[in-house]
């Protein structure tokens, strides 16, 4: 009976380690992720591939989350799910840089799912179309916004977001692609700046204004050719440059006159439609120095 007795209580014993096992290695591999994340001096961003369309995503050394644009449609919640990794979707800052479907209504859909805590648009939004319906949304979700152009500038962490354009909220141009909204992101060094879908007056104003040397190039327009000139790259002297740009997309986004510049100025070139989602991962080396990858 003692020897019947003990084998049972091993057997339980066995049963309940293998339970707690079952429990405590999924929580621990989570809690690493986090841990990692919040105790590393690592800026990761990530253009996500989201068709014909722009997304990109930014999370700061202690998980900050900034995300400009959402694409078109619902792909975003997919995809913005598989970057948190099963955990619960929070977007510190959206931007919306212009009324473009394909920037801005994957936003419509992403606010139910994910929590939005608040969201940078311009005045030059369209008062119809996809932006109509956001507008909703965000009044419905109670998402604090404001309306945002040059000058304006957030701080997360080290990481230091400038809007550069538009020039004025104020004004209202109709032209939707004219005045989207431009993101120089910094950190440690590093400078990342996002166009939007400037065209390329707007580009080479904006170039002027700033004459500084950028790591990467978020390309505008997806790599219409009427954007990113010669003068541009001139200015702003690019490393590395990312298109954003569905698969076989029917505007035969990126036009070769972009990408035989973008050659021409030793630029090197990442694409979306050719290698899916994009990461940038910037690591601090000191206050003012970084180094940083690229990778699919």
């Amino acid at each position: 009976m003692k020897l019947k007795k003990i084998s049972s209580n091993l057997k339980l014993l066995s049963k309940l380690a293998i339970v707690v096992t079952a429990i405590l290695v999924p929580l621990l591999n989570h809690l690493s992720l986090d841990l990692r994340s919040l105790i590393n001096d690592n800026l990761v961003i990530t253009a996500i591939d989201i068709g014909q369309g722009d997304s990109l995503f930014i999370r700061t050394p202690t998980n900050k989350t900034v995300l400009v644009d959402a694409g078109s449609g619902n792909l975003i919640s997919q995809k913005i799910g598989e970057l948190f990794e099963g955990r619960k979707c929070s977007i510190d800052l959206a931007v919306a840089t212009h009324s473009d479907k394909d920037h801005i209504e994957g936003f419509i859909d992403l606010i139910d799912y994910c929590q939005i805590k608040s969201i940078f648009i311009n005045k030059s939004l369209e008062k119809k179309g996809p932006w109509l319906k956001l507008k909703e949304k965000i009044a419905a979700h109670k998402i604090v916004n404001f309306a945002v152009s040059k000058g304006a500038e957030i701080i997360l962490d080290e990481v230091i977001l400038k809007i550069l354009w538009p020039p004025n909220m104020s004004e209202e141009t109709g032209k939707s692609n004219n005045s989207s909204i431009s993101i120089l992101v910094e950190y440690c060094g590093f400078k990342l700046l996002a166009m939007g879908d400037l065209p390329t007056q707007e580009e080479e104003t904006l170039a002027k204004n700033i004459n500084q040397d950028i790591n990467v190039l978020k390309i505008s327009h997806h790599g219409s050719k009427f954007s990113t000139s010669n003068s541009f790259l001139q200015l702003i002297r690019p490393e590395d440059s990312i298109i954003s740009a569905g698969k076989n997309n029917s505007y035969n986004h990126p036009s070769n006159e972009v990408l035989e510049k973008l050659t021409a100025h030793n630029v090197s070139i990442f694409r979306t439609d050719i290698s899916g989602n994009l990461t940038i991962k910037v690591e601090k080396l000191t206050k003012y120095s970084s180094k940083y990858i690229i990778y699919p």
